[in-house]
């Protein structure tokens, strides 16, 4: 495991506020990064612990990072000059959801191998303008 995967590992099971099952937390920003709930708000400075409902988008400048928590088993990482939307998060039990519309940039995404053990089922979509990825594995 990579040391900034294990920093966002620490994190998640350091903190001891939660978002609720459509939202998402971010553990860490390392540079400048924003976001807006929607397309007609205005950009807001993101920081480690906030939390971005289903709809708003991100965006990363150049050479930023951000680490963003889904539940307890899922880390995405938005890499630099990245803008990337949170179109749907959603937990029903141990059914877990979410799809994050890549418009610019690079995301990396990874889920927790234990899952399966734990009975989760976790449904994560990646959609670009030009490739759509899904999680079949522990990371893509």
């Amino acid at each position: 495991m990579k040391p900034a995967w294990g920093i966002a590992f620490l994190l998640l099971f350091s903190t001891q506020l939660h978002a609720g099952n459509n939202d998402v937390r971010v553990s860490e920003v390392k540079g400048s990064a924003e976001y807006r709930l929607a397309v007609d708000q205005p950009w807001k400075p993101l920081k480690a612990g906030d939390v971005i409902p289903s709809g708003a988008w991100i965006q990363t400048g150049l050479g930023a990072r951000v680490y963003i928590l889904f539940w307890s088993n899922t880390v995405a990482q938005i890499k630099s000059a990245s803008l990337v939307q949170i179109t749907g998060v959603s937990k029903n039990g141990k059914d877990m959801a979410a799809r994050i519309r890549l418009s610019l940039g690079t995301a990396r995404v990874h889920v927790d191998k234990h899952r399966n053990k734990r009975g989760e089922k976790v449904d994560f979509k990646i959609v670009s303008p030009t490739v759509t990825t899904s999680i079949k594995g522990t990371n893509i």
